[in-house]
């Protein structure tokens, strides 16, 4: 009995209930395999050599989400890293990806966060499921093509990227409405297309998003090949006639409406994101070496075969130097490599069976990065490509390839026997050993902790929350002292986590944003960071903690240079914690944590030479951007006599002694301040100056400087003032507008397609 259409009556195929089946057993295998975080009796902790991606930074970032959806207001900017930070317009928290909106609008964020990640390995499942249905691949094969690539080692490896991952598992649907739109020529799947595209670019990962893009277009021009030579066929026309190229034009067309569609559609992500990247550290893109600096050996092809072979970062046993292991795996499991040589030999005329592995060998060329030639010319020639390292993430397509392979190697050899019985034996056993493989494999990947044990509020964050004052904190040290707790505890495979919970007392960069305690760090700071946030970070790490030449050597930092504590107080920075010591006379010890042995006590400093949040000077002085963070280290600059200014500006008074300035409200979005001055002078907020923050005196526009190169200030005459700042980014406004207008014109476009299908009936 026929259930659910896929495809419009002209078209064969249609879910049957056995596909249905299949479909939720999809489902019952991904709730499996994350049991616990899927009853809630774990959070998932994946670790790194250094600080987990998936801890310090997408949780963090998404427990912002939950709190801006809940409190109903936009998730544009948080005060609580890199000292006010644009969360929105970085990209990667994913703030306007449909599955995001509806699970961190109602579930908790713990539980939001479990089933973003869960939902992503049934999803991938799910839609290269139907994508091999299309294909006319049997049903069993469907599913060991499913199974094998949503637990691929790309996807079990990559949860500690979850954007990575939201973003990867729609290119098989992707694949499927290209394959429908050749198969019945309506345009309708190409608007499909285009919502999807939109979907990924709202996942959060550009990267894979616009490797997307590559793919799909690849995929495109396969099936206009395709199309092409049976449509010569069909007409007896030569290879090469005029007559047969007139479409092409009009088909290109349609491939780039896909990308115009969704590009229009995220639009209101897009535009923040371009505006961010201007003034980020990735502004010029990077040079061939930065993008290719974690290869993929040829050597590595081996882990396709042996995933473990050269050690498993799980027990601290990986030791391929200068590798990261969760960048080159492409594991698929053994049977899947056995039936995709199978199509290969005994399946090679198959059209697909040849694209795919074309698809394959060029996917892992361009992953080999600078060991093979191939990736060079696409590193230099395609446009855009220069703004992205790990050329490494192309495994992706090579999985994707050789699950399709082994979908079509096994539907052979089951056609091939004539036994019913035998044939689901044999179907039953390539099933079965692909799921326990994958299963083994990835089991000890993603460790889970209890959630109440994992969010159980610091001894550290409760010490700094007793302070009311408008401050910041920052962390120093914590990639080494992750590094020192994963060398101990062996890495994560063993059941005793407890040195990974006692490591949360430090406030990891962004790990503070669970608590509502302000940083001026934040995580990563070279990869995400503002550039000025970053040339302030690396002038603390390499000038004045002398770390420059010798960043693999073990800490503790030993006596600072003053500017150390100077630049960070004047940047709002009360407290600093670490696990080791820093020997710095305007630092004091004002807590410690009782560790008592395997590791040391983590240190709470108070910074003596802490600057408020806001304060006012009398004058400026105009000096060159390049000269400026040496100049704030200067023993002589007084923050308190002059702020530092690269622009013209007024030069205020000699003196405002009795001026005063208190923050009436703080909020992400808007600060309110009132001041009164005894002279003219300068207002300053010690908040990220940024484009989209505008500010309001008495009711009037103002103008905002950048301060001390990185602050904002505004000019402010002798008497009471009541200063608003607001952040309203014209880039998110505009992209908004263009995501509404595309949204309403795809909107328009299918309802006057389902008239036409109603009035027919």
């Amino acid at each position: 009995m026929k259930l659910a259409s896929l495809r419009p009556a002209s078209l064969k195929f249609r879910l049957s209930r056995i596909d249905l089946l299949a479909i939720a057993g999809l489902l019952g295998v991904a709730l499996v395999y994350f049991f616990k975080a899927a009853t809630g009796q774990g959070i998932f902790i994946t670790g790194d050599l250094t600080l987990s991606d998936l801890m310090s930074q997408y949780y963090p970032f998404r427990h912002f989400l939950s709190d801006s959806l809940k409190g109903m207001t936009l998730p544009l900017w948080t005060p609580y890293i890199f000292g006010g930070y644009p969360i929105l317009a970085q990209g990667e928290m994913g703030a306007f990806y449909p599955l995001n909106l509806l699970l961190f609008s109602f579930l908790a964020p713990d539980i939001a966060f479990n089933y973003s990640v869960i939902l992503n390995f049934f999803l991938g499942a799910l839609f290269l499921f139907l994508y091999a249905r299309v294909l006319n691949l049997n049903i069993t094969s469907s599913l060991l093509a499913a199974f094998a690539f949503s637990f691929s080692g790309f996807f079990v490896m990559q949860i500690r990227h979850i954007n990575m991952i939201n973003t990867a598992i729609w290119i098989p649907l992707l694949f499927l409405l290209i394959e429908l739109y050749f198969k019945g020529k309506n345009i309708v799947y190409i608007v499909f297309a285009g919502i999807v595209f939109g979907i990924q670019v709202l996942a959060g990962h550009f990267q894979i998003a616009y490797y997307s893009v590559v793919g799909t277009s690849l995929y495109f021009l396969f099936k206009l090949c395709q199309d092409y030579f049976q449509e010569s066929r069909l007409k007896r026309k030569t290879l090469f006639s005029l007559d047969m190229l007139k479409p092409l034009p009009m088909r290109i067309w349609i491939l780039i409406l896909i990308f115009v569609m969704g590009g229009g559609l995220s639009a209101l992500q897009i535009l923040p994101t371009y505006e961010f990247t201007q003034q980020g550290t990735r502004a010029q893109g990077m040079n061939f070496e930065e993008a290719v600096g974690w290869p993929y050996p040829p050597a590595h092809l081996i882990t396709f075969i042996f995933p473990y072979f050269y050690g498993d970062y799980a027990d601290a046993t990986y030791h391929a130097e200068g590798t990261l292991a969760w960048e080159n795996c492409g594991y698929v499991g053994i049977i899947t490599l056995i039936l995709a040589m199978v199509s290969l030999i005994l399946f090679k005329s198959n059209g697909y069976v040849r694209f795919y592995s074309l698809f394959c060998i060029l996917s892992l060329c361009l992953a080999m990065g600078k060991y093979t030639p191939v990736f060079k010319l696409f590193w230099t020639y395609v446009p855009g490509a220069d703004y992205f390292r790990f050329p490494n993430r192309f495994l992706l397509f090579a999985a994707l390839s050789l699950c399709i392979l082994a979908g079509f190697g096994m539907n052979y050899l089951l056609n091939k026997i004539k036994g019913k019985k035998l044939r689901a034996k044999l179907a039953v056993f390539f099933l079965t050993i692909t799921i326990l493989d994958l299963f083994a494999f990835g089991r000890w990947q993603n460790p889970t902790v209890s959630p109440k044990d994992w969010f159980a509020k610091p001894e550290t964050a409760k010490f700094l929350a007793q302070d009311k004052d408008n401050f910041r904190m920052c962390s120093f040290g914590t990639n080494e002292s992750w590094r020192m707790v994963y060398s101990k505890s062996s890495g994560w495979k063993g059941k005793d986590l407890a040195l990974y919970l006692k490591h949360r007392e430090v406030l990891e960069e962004n790990f503070n944003m669970l608590y509502h305690l302000p940083s001026f760090f934040g995580y990563p700071p070279k990869s995400f960071g503002l550039q000025r946030f970053s040339d302030i970070y690396y002038y603390l790490l390499y000038q004045t903690l002398k770390l420059y030449g010798r960043p693999n050597e073990p800490l503790p930092f030993t006596n600072p240079d003053p500017a150390f504590s100077k630049i960070l107080g004047i940047m709002n920075v009360k407290y600093i914690l670490s696990f080791w010591e820093i020997n710095d006379p305007n630092l004091e010890v004002v807590m410690k944590t009782d560790f008592k042995g395997e590791i040391p006590d983590v240190k709470v400093y108070k910074n003596k030479q802490f600057l408020p949040r806001v304060y006012v000077v009398p004058k400026v002085k105009q000096i060159n951007e390049g000269e400026i963070i040496r100049e704030l280290s200067k023993e002589g600059f007084n923050p308190y006599e002059c702020l530092l200014l690269e622009e013209d500006a007024p030069q205020g008074s000699g003196m405002i002694e009795g001026s005063t300035s208190k923050i009436l409200e703080y909020s992400p979005l808007k600060v309110v301040i009132q001041a009164d001055l005894t002279s003219d002078g300068f207002l300053i907020l010690g908040d990220t100056y940024y484009p989209g923050w505008k500010v309001f005196i008495d009711g009037k526009e103002g103008k905002i400087y950048r301060a001390n190169y990185l602050q904002r200030a505004v000019f402010l005459e002798k008497g009471k003032h009541k200063i608003r700042f607001v952040y309203d980014p014209l880039s998110f406004k505009l992209g908004v507008l263009i995501s509404l207008i595309t949204l309403v014109l795809m909107l328009i476009y299918l309802g006057y397609r389902c008239i036409l299908v109603i009035g027919k009936r």
